[in-house]
């Protein structure tokens, strides 16, 4: 009880940052952006490389909790991934992709109906200017 209680609770710390990171985007004030996603990824103990690299099926090992499935984290890796593409411009393309393939992957696997989800990848399906051909996972 008292380990989903505490997975639970990061869950909602991290969708308070990224509540806080869209803000600041449609504000305009990204000033501390950066330093708000670098403290999320910090806090889902991932490198560059594995968010950048990693297979969906390898982070979902990286990030489960005792042995919990990971889902929502892969969600929330996605999420700031999406935003950090909108803060840089020379790597945003390559940030949106990994996005769109983690989206996908959890939208394949999770028991739970998003429409949010499913909006964010047409969102950026037709920011890459992609066909209806889904990309492999």
């Amino acid at each position: 009880m008292l380990k989903r209680d505490y997975i639970l609770a990061l869950i909602e710390d991290f969708f308070k940052a990224l509540r806080l990171l869209i803000e600041q985007r449609t504000h305009g004030n990204t000033d501390n952006s950066r330093q708000l996603l670098e403290q999320c990824y910090a806090s889902l103990r991932l490198t560059e490389a594995q968010r950048l690299d990693a297979t969906p099926d390898q982070l979902m090992e990286l990030l489960a909790v005792d042995g919990n499935p990971a889902l929502s984290f892969m969600e929330i890796l996605a999420n700031l991934l999406l935003e950090e593409s909108y803060l840089d411009a020379d790597h945003g393309n390559r940030l949106l992709e990994r996005a769109r393939v983690l989206l996908r992957y959890v939208d394949e696997r999770d028991d739970t109906f998003s429409f949010d989800r499913l909006g964010k990848i047409e969102m950026i399906d037709s920011l890459l200017g992609a066909t209806d051909q889904p990309q492999p996972l």
